[in-house]
């Protein structure tokens, strides 16, 4: 059935989640009113105008392919600006998740969970109807992977977890089947009403990423990548996306359009009350996105400015901030590097704000090499980091 479900519908929530948070962040079509097809048109429109793209069918610089040295020495920057040492500001990160607990929340509606195409949150609680639920711990060894997770029982109804609604998911790409042998500790937990209780799911397989949620109505997922196709060299790579610029949808996914690429490597949660025009106080929490960029081209690359924001299911964003050069002060080397040497590769940080597990947070990048997306990040895991300062 879970199979069945992913093979119908994945390449239509996809797509659906693309055009809506590119719609969100670099356009201003009125969703409301536009069609669909419409929308396409106007956003590759909008992105040839702004990026001086070539026109479908015709190649970028006449299909001309630019002259480099055979052999390319790379390494990793983390130089940006200079900052004074007063202004930066000492990451605080958060290296315990809060428990979640029994006090009133506005449940999220049905239509919203429903929504959360690629996933759940993993830095804060998914508030259900009857029942809340929060990541406590991922953690995968040689023997497999094991999830730790905190319910909440806000029903009036006893709350039974067991293997068949919480479970790690891997199909074989040939055969079909399930191959993660997941299981729940003890065969399953039962949650009384006003109660919060842990479980742990296991599976045997490491190579697993996704574990299942199916909960009254609500058939979403968790998910804990591998580190994979790491960035270690400055050769070109294009995803040759149908959209007019590239968008990362998971933690080390790789994108690129030829002239660089890009992956994000890590999410810190932290306790940081401000960085640059970002404060918490707008909302719960501050997290750090590690990104790592390649300039695979012989031109410098000059990043403009950084657009963050979050958004709700069926509205625009309704907060968003840009950020400049001077924003990054309080980073100090940790923060991303605005200018990229040819054929280099540089990582440091970006600040995005959390603010309510129902929203998508994103930012997209301006470059003099046209523009790129980072989107949901608050589904990315935040334990790849933890397993790092364990070790």
């Amino acid at each position: 059935m879970i199979r069945s479900y992913w093979n119908q519908n994945l390449n239509v929530y996809i797509t659906y989640l693309v055009l809506f948070l590119i719609v969100l962040i670099l356009s201003s079509c009125n969703m409301n009113n536009k069609s669909v097809s419409q929308l396409k048109e106007n956003l590759h429109a909008q992105m040839n105008e702004e990026a001086n793209l070539p026109a479908a069918g015709e190649e970028p610089n006449g299909g001309a392919t630019t002259k480099r040295s055979s052999k390319i020495e790379t390494e990793i920057k983390q130089k940006s600006i200079e900052p004074e040492s007063n202004l930066v500001e000492e990451i605080k990160p958060i290296t315990k998740i809060p428990e979640i607990d029994l006090e009133s929340h506005v449940p999220m509606s049905l239509e919203i969970l429903k929504e959360k195409l690629n996933g759940l949150p993993m830095v804060g609680p998914t508030y259900a109807q009857h029942w809340r639920v929060q990541p406590v711990m991922f953690e995968r060894k040689s023997s497999g992977i094991f999830a730790v997770l905190e319910f909440a029982n806000t029903g009036s109804k006893d709350l039974t977890i067991n293997s068949t609604n919480v479970f790690f998911v891997r199909f074989n790409g040939i055969e079909g089947g399930d191959i993660a042998k997941s299981s729940v500790e003890n065969g399953s937990v039962t949650i009384k009403p006003n109660k919060v209780k842990r479980v742990t799911v296991q599976s045997s397989n490491p190579e697993v990423s996704m574990l299942y949620l199916s909960l009254d109505g609500v058939n979403r997922q968790y998910y804990f990548p591998r580190e994979e196709n790491l960035i270690n060299d400055a050769k070109p790579f294009d995803r040759k996306s149908t959209f007019p610029f590239p968008m990362a949808l998971y933690l080390f996914e790789l994108e690129g359009n030829g002239k660089f690429k890009y992956q994000t490597q890590e999410l810190i949660m932290t306790d940081n009350a401000q960085f640059g025009p970002l404060k918490k106080s707008d909302g719960k929490m501050l997290l750090l996105v590690k990104l790592r960029l390649a300039n695979t081209s012989a031109e410098k690359m000059v990043i403009n400015e950084i657009k963050v924001g979050s958004s709700r299911v069926n509205s625009s964003f309704d907060f968003w901030k840009i950020l400049k050069a001077k924003d990054f002060t309080s980073l100090g080397d940790k923060a991303l590097p605005m200018n990229i040497e040819p054929y280099s590769i540089v990582e440091g940080y970006v600040p995005v704000l959390y603010r309510d597990g129902s929203e998508s947070i994103s930012f997209g990048v301006d470059s003099n090499f046209g523009k790129f997306v980072v989107a949901g990040i608050e589904r990315y895991s935040p334990f790849n980091k933890m397993e790092k300062t364990k070790e």
